[in-house]
């Protein structure tokens, strides 16, 4: 795991207003009013506590660096966590674009001979990013990476930018990837897809090493069991929500020249432009170690 950045300076130089944010906020119906475009360190820390004293606000930032930089925490690990799935995923939509490009126009075909299937990719895609949230949550609260009964179980007070994260991965790489019945599609993809497929993306390449599971087979294993396990809660958050593709499309119309197109195409563009994982994550992680300090001081 490479050594991230300060936690201060990350949030310090989050976005406001780029693409991803925008994605977020026009997202905003699946989990209504829970996730905030908050960036300063300081600012993260009045918002997390409700506190406008600068004396308190100065102890906390600083026993909430302490806490980043201690290396027997997993606050630097979930961090590197949620930055890598985001990268290697940019490269798994690259290759689902060219094969959709592939298809769609016959001078480019020889593309989809070359690329993995689209659906393939988008089963991965969706998995994988399922099992990073189980595994950057146990990192987060000091459990082991396989503890996805502690995880399902916390699912129900999930709240601000992990919330948003989820809703994000349900709308967009699930409903508008996938369909109503992603999560049947992706259970049987997973079910027929050969370990050599899944090794051939570079998104399990990157984050093999952290899901649980001592081969491919059983890090599969690992997949499945994390779909089916979070599937009622998943379910009850389309239900809730009133998740269907054209509902996303619509949402995403107002900042993606893409309402006219294909989810297809849609899924993987959003995919290789935004980085929704990588945002929120560093703001979940920040706001743990900001609870956690003002608790502490």
């Amino acid at each position: 795991m490479a050594t991230t950045a300060p936690i201060v300076k990350m949030i310090d130089n989050l976005p406001t207003g780029d693409v991803t944010v925008r994605m977020l906020q026009a997202l905003d119906f699946i989990v209504p009013g829970e996730w905030q475009p908050v960036r300063g360190f300081d600012a993260m820390i009045q918002h997390v506590t409700n506190e406008s004293d600068p004396q308190l606000i100065a102890l906390v930032r600083q026993h909430a660096i302490s806490l980043y930089n201690d290396n027997s925490q997993g606050y630097q690990r979930a961090i590197w966590l949620y930055n890598t799935v985001d990268k290697a995923d940019a490269a798994l939509a690259a290759a689902a674009l060219a094969n959709q490009v592939g298809n769609k126009i016959g001078f480019l075909g020889f593309l989809k001979n070359i690329t993995p299937k689209t659906t393939d990719a988008q089963y991965a895609d969706f998995a994988i990013k399922l099992v990073a949230e189980v595994v950057g949550f146990c990192t987060i609260n000091g459990l082991p990476g396989d503890s996805l009964g502690d995880f399902v179980k916390s699912l129900t007070s999930y709240r601000h930018e992990a919330l948003m994260r989820m809703g994000t991965l349900i709308g967009v790489d699930g409903v508008l990837s996938l369909g109503p019945d992603f999560l049947d599609r992706t259970l049987r993809g997973l079910a027929e897809m050969g370990e050599r497929t899944m090794e051939s993306f570079p998104v399990y390449k990157e984050m093999a090493p952290v899901i649980p599971g001592s081969d491919t087979g059983e890090k599969m294993g690992f997949m499945q069991r994390s779909i089916n396990d979070t599937a009622d809660w998943i379910t009850g958050l389309v239900q809730q929500a009133g998740l269907t593709p054209e509902k996303m499309t619509d949402s995403l119309g107002s900042i993606l020249d893409f309402s006219k197109q294909s989810a297809e195409m849609v899924a993987p563009f959003i995919d290789l432009t935004t980085n929704y994982f990588t945002l929120t994550g560093t703001q979940t992680t920040a706001r743990q170690i900001i609870n956690r300090a003002i608790a502490e001081v």
